[in-house]
């Protein structure tokens, strides 16, 4: 059967990534949607039980595994839709800070899976606010947890290794946060625990393309340097991963591990920054000269022995992922 999925924050680098793969990967199971539809409150027009009787019947050699109904909610829906949003259902006016319009989109909308890519991040100008820090990246979090407990739905939520200061590296789930900007106090404050049943919170980095609306990330400004010459710092360590490759781990555990709950770390191989840019510059062909810096120190580096005992998951190479990223289309 269809899991409906509500993506907050569609418009970022991870959530207009989470609505096209999950998308296009319930239109290889032959479950997808056709074309996107834009409506105001909210979401309404559903198939029937008895259309989705009859879809899963007629797809009976894959009922195993769950196809996506994909709801894209913005605060403010863009006028041109991008073609990541193809087969996706558009949610506009959809204000988290609201609590009567959260509530009523999880009561109208029934999801069974929430997925939260909303997170004001420390790029923006926003993430001086301290209000709107604390609002979004600390209270939402535990607010959507609640109303999935309410509503029978599960929040996937996507914290950061920003939430530890990068003196120490090799963090593990058991290490005490000592972030000392707001975004990371008030991302750490946001991570759900072992007591939401309903919750998992992945602590985690990304990298990976935007939308033209939104340039900010490492990627997009890699880009941008094409024949120019940048530095690139070698004692600046990070284990992420690439918005494809982490939304393809949140399908798996979508799929096989439903039940897991609290808080994992999602790592790959640690990786200078200044070797990642050089990946990104040899497999987009980009023609930047790299040079060295041994000034800057940041290992946020963490641990994932307990998500891979959990799972048995096991990260791809950094030359993989971002030749996977660089063979997608639509950028």
């Amino acid at each position: 059967m269809n899991k409906r999925v509500l993506v907050l924050g569609s418009a970022g680098m991870l959530g207009h990534k989470v609505c096209e793969l999950l998308s296009s990967y319930s239109k290889r199971l032959d479950f997808g949607l056709d074309g996107s539809e834009r409506v105001e409150g909210v979401y309404t027009k559903y198939m029937t039980e008895e259309e989705r009787a009859s879809n899963n019947a007629q797809n009976s050699s894959v009922k195993s595994i769950s196809g996506f109904e994909v709801i894209a909610a913005f605060r403010v829906a863009p006028q041109e839709l991008e073609s990541c949003y193809r087969g996706v259902h558009i949610l506009d006016k959809v204000d988290v800070l609201d609590d009567s319009t959260l509530r009523k989109t999880f009561i109208e909308v029934r999801p069974d899976i929430v997925i939260n890519c909303i997170g004001i991040v420390k790029q923006l100008n926003e993430a001086y606010d301290r209000y709107l820090s604390v609002a979004i990246n600390s209270f939402l979090p535990h607010r959507l947890s609640r109303l999935g407990d309410e509503y029978n739905a599960r929040l996937y939520h996507i914290s950061t290794d920003c939430v530890f200061n990068g003196k120490k590296g090799m963090y593990q789930e058991s290490d005490l946060s000592d972030a000392e900007d707001i975004y990371g106090k008030s991302k750490f404050l946001g991570e759900t625990d072992d007591t939401e049943m309903n919750a998992l919170t992945l602590r985690t980095s990304i990298i990976g393309r935007e939308l033209k609306s939104s340039t900010h990330g490492l990627l997009e400004w890699m880009i941008k340097q094409q024949g120019k010459k940048i530095k690139g710092f070698t004692k600046a360590i990070y284990t992420g991963f690439t918005t494809t490759e982490f939304t393809h781990v949140l399908i798996r555990l979508i799929n096989e591990y439903p039940t897991l709950h609290g808080l994992y770390h999602l790592a790959s191989d640690p990786i200078s920054k200044y070797d990642l840019l050089n990946l990104i510059n040899d497999i987009y062909e980009l023609d930047v000269v790299i040079e060295p810096d041994n000034e800057f120190v940041c290992d946020r580096s963490l641990v994932m022995t307990r998500f891979k005992e959990a799972t048995s998951y096991c990260a791809p190479t950094w030359g993989k992922m971002i030749t996977d990223m660089r063979n997608e289309k639509g950028y």
